[in-house]
C-alpha cells in the first residue's frame, strides 16, 4: 500500500483499494491510486494482492483492461499473464 498511497495525501486502505478491483465502474473515484497499483508496483504483487482479497486472476485483469482504456496505458499484466 505504500507504493499505491506515497504520492497522495489521500490514502486508500487495502479494502478500498480492492473494492475498486472488483467494481472497475467506480475506479475513476481513485484513478491516480489504481494508476499507482496498476503501473508501479509489480504484477506478481498485484496478483498476490487480488489473490488475498477473494479476486479472481480474470476479474484483475478485467479491471486492468477497463483501467487501460481509461488511462491510455497497457497493463504489465497482459504480458505476465
Amino acid at each position: 500500500m505504500a507504493t499505491v498511497n506515497a504520492p497522495y495525501s489521500e490514502k486508500l486502505d487495502a479494502d478500498t483499494l480492492a473494492h475498486y478491483l472488483a467494481v472497475p465502474e467506480e475506479m475513476e473515484l481513485a484513478a491516480a491510486h489504481l494508476g499507482s497499483f496498476f503501473y508501479e508496483v509489480k504484477v506478481p504483487l498485484q496478483k498476490e494482492f487480488a489473490k488475498a482479497h477473494g479476486i479472481s486472476m480474470a476479474s484483475l485483469s478485467a479491471a486492468a483492461a477497463h483501467f487501460d482504456g481509461y488511462s491510455g496505458h497497457t497493463w504489465g499484466g497482459k504480458t505476465a499473464a
